[in-house]
């Protein structure tokens, strides 16, 4: 770069700078407009939609459904043709696309089987009904009992006639641990607990469904469990329904889909008020002065808004748990910016400038550092793009845009700014100046030069020891564990997950292969044999399995005068209890007909057969254990259907299995977008310092602590989930800033003729101070959102505060040794000529204005 330009952007810089801070608001108001309209746009369609789901006949066709801006929908996750996904749609579009909500009934005293509690119970589910999107509700009351009235099958509810007798309720507490069905799905071995099993089906076009199904749901909670209720006055009063022997927990995949959204939103409302009240504290110490603290907080709020305003309000991308961390991640970029900006500014002024020269004197030394800085962060982030997860591609678009913009502001508005405030030119004398500026680090710079070779062996020896043991890494990707082990929803899927039932379905589709063929008792029969299978198998953590099988065999036993024996799938040729040979198909049929014919409404089978007949849906219940784990379950289970039943044609799919495919591809993902990442920043440090070999050496300090962590890692068996796909392209980028900066000054004092020991002391005399307290502000950046109950966040925060601390140690220490062994044959021709920007001249003045 002409060593004039850094000079004239920065007379530019002061010429117009009000014309740059009003062009500044205006692109800021012009987005935040547009984000204005697409909430406002999103919210009447949210009112409209309401509407139609009180009155279908109010729906004009015309409308179509904005995109939510902030999306919980598993689908996010994946490109549109993954194939699992595909599979998964089709799956749902054949039984119904639903989710399940689940609330556990948990008896205090240690058995459900009171009146008082079985009619909390039967209030709980009659009422369940009523939630909006409900579409089935499946609970211990309103259980499908059968049962033979002479010739009839009979279908009705379990518990359906309040109060009852102690014999009666001993009798129908037999009943229930003596069903097939029952025990483990609808009641615990104990009898302490039992759950209320909800279908939601909510259509794509309502934005808020689930929401407002999990506000329904725990307001119906709140209102058996709380022994105070708010009248219409807003006065508390005795609650009729308070039950004081029942406790009530939800989970289910409703609760984890508007998990995710509730996570991000207080990550917003309580991390970013600390991440910014951590910044104040650490610029108030740094710069010592108010307007040096305040100045900088516009610049954060406009650097995490413009890409969020820009991607969500104008070109409709949704919001995710992956993409909002870009609010945390832009405010420790856009202050790192502003540190250097803000130090070379306050330095003009120490050395005597007045704050027209110091602006002048701030542009010209931290353009083309902030420069190079800002486009190896931003291509850290771009490189997400190539992530096979669309939510870490999403935030890669974000990041890097805002990082972008943090540039333009950090270099072009803040200084601007800092041009309109009172700042006062002091007399100063310029040889005490130069005399503060020559001392200091001799005792580091010595330690270096004495134990250059112990370091780089330590650093070679830790990076092969790492290497070795990143193979090592446990892989854990379980839905549940993404979120704190405190929190609400995780203790009440642990808690389903340890006493009743596994909170994975798992499905299978098994097509028998022509219409009405699962009337087939040989078809049934393999079904059967596969569920066996499952049982024999306790490694598969699967808890419970349901399948038209079952009713099949329930209702024979049924017609058989409950004899245990007929608990079987029919056979052809066999003999009844009344001695008649029976067609197995045709009984089945009838047998099936009958009980769909006796099913009261939203209690039909649609969910479990196909409208042909042909397929039927087969659940296992599977507990929280890693995705990997039970991907590698379900091809076990494959295998078998393969050897075993090969003529029945079956998929096997779930949300789990989905997420554990996903995570497979996405370390492929992780290691070609860190490559690119590598690869680019690479060469953009060859071209700014104009010599190859700087290029790779530089590199080392940058990567070291990346290999270093995930090392560590894999040394102390850390379990780690997909946050760790990001780790390297989100740090990568920035631990690259301090190695510019340390580099420019080092390359600096080379060309004014100092010995490599020289020129390291004088690279820390200029730059330490300054990457000090950047460092200490992005760890402070990421080390707030450590504090998110979303593991993935806090997780990925970690990591990234890890790398970050790592890298300045690594700034500090291994790239002045490295510097010692590299660079002692690069000519002073090369050097000089790659710092003859003003960026590298620490001691240039800008000359007085006229």
């Amino acid at each position: 770069m002409n060593k004039e330009i850094p000079h004239k952007i920065g007379e530019f810089v002061l010429k117009y700078r009000w014309p740059i801070i009003i062009a500044n608001f205006i692109i800021m108001a012009f987005v935040i407009w547009g984000m204005k309209n697409r909430a406002e746009a999103f919210q009447d369609y949210a009112n409209y939609m309401a509407v139609v789901r009180d009155n279908p006949l109010a729906a004009d066709t015309s409308r179509v459904a904005p995109p939510p801006i902030f999306n919980t929908d598993y689908h996010v996750w994946f490109e549109e043709d993954n194939p699992e996904l595909l599979a998964y749609d089709e799956f749902q579009r054949v039984f119904s696309k639903e989710e399940n909500l689940i609330a556990v009934v948990i008896s205090k005293s240690g058995n459900v089987f009171t009146n008082e509690n079985l009619a909390t119970l039967q209030y709980l589910t009659d009422e369940s009904w009523t939630i909006p999107y409900v579409s089935r509700v499946d609970g211990l009351t309103n259980f499908n009992y059968t049962y033979v009235e002479e010739d009839d099958l009979l279908v009705e509810d379990f518990i359906y006639d309040l109060p009852l007798t102690n014999d009666e309720l001993a009798e129908k507490k037999r009943l229930a641990l003596a069903d097939p069905l029952m025990p483990k799905f609808l009641i615990s071995p104990k009898a302490d607990i039992t759950q209320v099993q909800m279908r939601v089906i909510v259509p794509q076009e309502f934005p808020n469904g689930y929401l407002e199904t999990r506000a329904a749901i725990e307001a119906l909670s709140a209102q058996l469990t709380q022994e105070q209720i708010l009248d219409e006055d807003g006065n508390l009063v005795p609650n009729d329904l308070y039950n004081p022997d029942l406790e009530i927990r939800l989970a289910g995949t409703v609760m984890l889909s508007t998990s995710f959204q509730k996570f991000a939103q207080n990550d917003v409302e309580n991390l970013l008020p600390i991440m910014f009240l951590l910044i104040m504290i650490v610029l108030l110490f740094t710069i010592r002065s108010f307007w040096g603290t305040t100045a900088p907080i516009g610049l954060l709020f406009t650097s995490v808004l413009f890409p969020i305003a820009l991607f969500v309000g104008l070109f409709d991308f949704s919001l995710t748990n992956a993409s909002t961390n870009v609010m945390q991640m832009l405010v420790a970029v856009a202050v790192a910016d502003s540190v250097h900006i803000l130090a070379i500014f306050y330095r003009g002024l120490r050395n005597g400038l007045d704050k027209y020269h110091s602006v002048i004197f701030t542009v010209e030394k931290n353009f083309l550092p902030c420069l190079i800085t800002s486009i190896t962060t931003g291509i850290g982030f771009y490189s997400l793009m190539f992530q096979y997860i669309p939510p870490f591609s999403d935030l890669g678009i974000f990041a890097g845009t805002g990082t972008l913009y943090a540039f333009f502001a950090s270099v072009f508005t803040l200084p601007a700014f800092l041009s309109l405030l009172p700042f006062k030119k002091r007399e100063v004398k310029h040889h005490q100046i130069k005399e503060y500026e020559n001392k200091g680090y001799e005792k580091l710079t010595d330690f270096i030069v004495e134990y250059q070779k112990p370091i780089r062996w330590v650093a070679l020896v830790s990076t092969v020891a790492a290497l070795i043991l990143i193979p090592q890494i446990v892989i854990d990707n379980t839905a549940v564990k993404y979120f704190a082990p405190h929190t609400e929803f995780r203790q009440a899927a642990e808690y389903i997950d340890n006493n009743i039932i596994g909170v994975n379905p798992l499905e299978f589709q098994f097509d028998s292969g022509e219409d009405d063929g699962i009337y087939d008792p040989e078809y049934l029969r393999k079904i059967e044999r596969f569920q066996e299978y499952i049982a024999e198998h306790p490694e598969f953590e699967i808890t419970y399995v349901s399948g038209i099988t079952d009713i099949i065999k329930r209702i024979n036993k049924t017609m058989n005068g409950d004899d245990p024996a007929y608990y079987r799938i029919p056979m052809d040729n066999e003999v009844t209890a009344d001695g008649d040979t029976i067609d197995a198909r045709r009984l089945i049929a009838q047998y099936l007909l009958l009980y769909q014919m006796s099913l009261p409404q939203g209690m039909e089978m649609t969910n479990q057969i196909d409208i042909r007949n042909r397929t039927s849906r087969v659940t296992a219940f599977v507990r929280s254990i890693s995705s990997f784990e039970l991907l590698e379950h379900s091809n076990t289970m494959e295998s078998w259907i393969e050897e075993n039943i090969p003529s029945v044609n079956t998929i096997t799919m779930g949300v789990p299995i989905m997420f554990g495919k996903l995570f497979t591809i996405a370390i492929p993902g992780m290691l070609k977008s860190l490559a690119i990442s590598l690869f680019f920043i690479t060469i953009i440090l060859m071209i700014t310092f104009r010599s190859v070999k700087i290029g790779l050496y530089s590199m080392i300090p940058n990567v070291w602590p990346l290999i270093f962590v995930f090392g560590f890692i894999g040394l102390f068996g850390i379990p780690v989930n997909m946050s760790v796909a990001v780790v390297g392209m989100i740090t990568l980028g920035i631990a690259v800033d301090d190695t510019v900066h340390y580099l420019t000054k080092y390359l600096r004092g080379k060309s004014e003729g100092l010995d490599q020991r020289g020129a390291i002391q004088y690279a820390f005399r200029q730059v330490a101070a300054p990457l000090i307290f950047t460092s200490l502000i992005l760890v402070a950046g990421f080390g707030s959102l450590t504090q998110s109950d979303f593991i993935l966040n806090s997780d990925m925060a970690i990591y990234c505060t890890m790398v970050i601390g790592l890298a300045l140690f690594a700034d500090f220490i291994l790239l002045p040794a490295t510097i010692l062994k590299f660079d002692a044959d690069e000519s002073e021709e090369k050097i000089a000529d790659a710092s003859t920007d003003p960026a590298f001249d620490d001691n240039q003045v800008a000359p007085q204005m006229d």
